[in-house]
């Protein structure tokens, strides 16, 4: 498949997030669109026993065991700029994860990715002039390999839900749970106001200050681009929103996922 080509199911594919929460700790960096143009080339080397040393497809061989079979086929550079996997990061990263993903993505297995949702965007309270406007809404709860997730798409009418099962930028046709109509998306506003999700935006407290076990965020999306973000350390602590844990139990009932 061309760098076009790839770049289009990019443009068709998924969270973190923590948008690039989980595949930053899996493969250096959560995957992000391909560059515009040529490819940026970046030599990975470093220096072991006065030798330098560059990724080659016998280095993975060598030193992380990758066999022949994960590697055929290829592009061993595209591979390392797509997840943007260095020296720096080689050690932490879960290649033999890194080359199924990619090999899946160029099949063209993943048909949505919501873990780069926020890129571009200006954010906003949500208010209740501005619910009717949305067009997604994506909850995740992280957890050290993987994530809770709930993703309502109103454009494509999807809903995706999963319980520590995966990542946002991994979701294939079998992920979908529910239908994201108009039904859905008035019931969901309806949570909005029964939860008092409106006043959320106005605590003092609810931004993460660091990676732990079972971070959790919210992102909403508006029809003109505009976006909406709340995050926090875990929903059980006190400074989480008090209705925030039946709020996601009402969401779990909405997505199709009832049983944990």
């Amino acid at each position: 498949m061309d760098r076009m080509g790839k770049k289009a199911v990019k443009g068709i594919v998924v969270l973190l997030a923590a948008g690039q929460v989980l595949l930053t700790a899996a493969c250096g960096k959560e995957a992000e669109a391909m560059p515009e143009g040529g490819r940026v080339h970046r030599e990975e080397t470093e220096e072991r026993e006065g030798e330098e040393v560059k990724i080659t497809a016998e280095y993975l061989k060598e030193e992380f065991g990758i066999s022949e079979e994960e590697l055929e086929g290829i592009d061993l550079e595209d591979f390392l700029e797509y997840f943007e996997i260095t020296m720096d990061n080689i050690q932490d990263s879960d290649l033999s994860f890194c080359l199924w993903a990619y090999r899946e993505m160029l099949n063209g297995k993943f048909t949505a990715d919501y873990s780069h949702i926020l890129e571009g965007k200006s954010r906003e309270n949500l208010t209740e002039e501005n619910a009717t406007d949305m067009v997604c809404f994506v909850w995740k709860r992280i957890y050290s390999e993987s994530a809770d997730y709930i993703v309502m798409d109103f454009e494509t009418q999807r809903v995706f839900a999963g319980r520590e099962t995966g990542y946002v930028s991994l979701l294939t046709e079998e992920d979908v749970t529910a239908e994201a109509d108009n039904a859905l998306k008035e019931q969901l506003i309806s949570c909005f106001s029964e939860y008092d999700v409106y006043s959320w935006w106005d605590l003092p407290k609810h931004e993460r200050t660091g990676e732990g076990h079972g971070g959790w965020n919210i992102t909403i999306i508006f029809t003109d681009g505009r976006a909406c973000y709340i995050e926090g350390e875990n929903p059980t602590e006190a400074d989480a929103p008090e209705t925030l844990i039946p709020f996601i139990d009402e969401m779990w009932e909405l997505s199709g996922v009832k049983e944990y």
